[in-house]
């Protein structure tokens, strides 16, 4: 069913007119189809069930989110008990999640949700500044408000700042007492803002990848390693251009190098091959370890940058 909802997904991206990297459907993958419209980027994970979306995947699909400056995108059918519900956004680890149909009416006709499902309840982004200007009008003080709206004189002021959101109950209170409507749409689309610290499970165990990171870091990248990824490592520069690294093998599987090379495309990501041992190869630039040590400004890594 997870392989449905790709379907869907990927439809409805492409009838939006996103364009939409090859599968990750190599080896498991934190995301499933990375795809970009104008300065929108979203990597999209396809599940059945939002409840199989877990803590460790959901990590590493935000890590790698705020590196590729993307926006990181949950699509399922259900929750663990019951069918998600569409004009609705569901949070799963901090990640977004809609359902097919939701997905298609933001990207398609502009139309996004108004309810926000947590766990605790129903909730909804509030329009601030309508708020505050028709208690202004109104002649209300914020204690007034809150006490006519049954909250507190602090909880109304992060409503006018847009520092929270609401129950579904409290907006609907606050628009009957005001007179207007106040419920704002809210954005699938969010940019990863938080630090996202690598775990144990991402411990780099071989030398050579501590070398990349050693090089990365030397020359001024942040560099992070994957480990659910069609590519290796991913790292951006000073000047917000992200970088996918892959190691290639003598037995390299052409497909996750295809798959790669098709992320770092819709991605508008620089891409750097590097391999253990020395080889060839008439399509892709590859650096070796021992000329990767020996590199000591950022203008000599660009050299090898696709």
């Amino acid at each position: 069913m997870g392989s449905q909802v790709l379907d869907e997904v990927e439809e409805a991206l492409k009838e939006a007119r996103f364009k939409v990297s090859d599968r990750c459907d190599s080896k498991s993958s934190c995301f499933d189809v990375a795809s970009r419209r104008d300065d929108i980027v979203i990597l999209v994970r396809a599940l059945n069930n939002l409840a199989c979306l877990s803590e460790k995947l959901s990590r590493e699909l935000k890590l790698v989110s705020k590196f590729l400056c993307a926006n990181p995108l949950i699509v399922s059918y259900r929750t663990a008990k019951r069918d998600m519900e569409d004009d609705a956004i569901y949070i799963r680890h901090d990640i977004p999640a809609v359902t097919p149909r939701t997905l298609e009416d933001a990207i398609r006709r502009n139309r996004y949700p108004l309810v926000e499902i947590r766990p605790g309840g129903f909730y909804v982004k509030l329009d601030g500044k309508a708020i505050r200007k028709k208690r202004l009008e109104l002649g209300f003080s914020l204690s007034e408000l809150a006490s006519m709206v049954k909250v507190s004189k602090r909880t109304i002021y992060g409503y006018e700042m847009e520092l929270t959101k609401a129950s579904v109950e409290v907006a609907i209170r606050l628009e009957s007492v005001l007179g207007i409507p106040i419920v704002l749409q809210i954005s699938l689309f969010r940019s990863v803002k938080e630090d996202i610290e690598q775990r144990v499970d991402y411990e780099v165990n071989d030398e050579f990848s501590r070398l990349t990171l050693e090089t990365f870091r030397k020359l001024g990248l942040q560099v992070a390693k994957t480990s659910q990824t069609p590519f290796d490592f991913v790292a951006s520069t000073e000047r917000g251009e992200s970088i996918i690294g892959k190691m290639l093998r003598e037995d390299e599987d052409e497909k996750e190098t295809r798959i790669t090379a098709s992320v770092a495309d819709v991605t508008k990501s620089r891409l750097l091959y590097m391999s253990r041992s020395r080889i060839s190869s008439k399509k892709n630039k590859i650096i070796h370890c021992e000329d990767l040590a020996r590199i000591e400004r950022l203008e000599q890594l660009y050299a090898f940058l696709h």
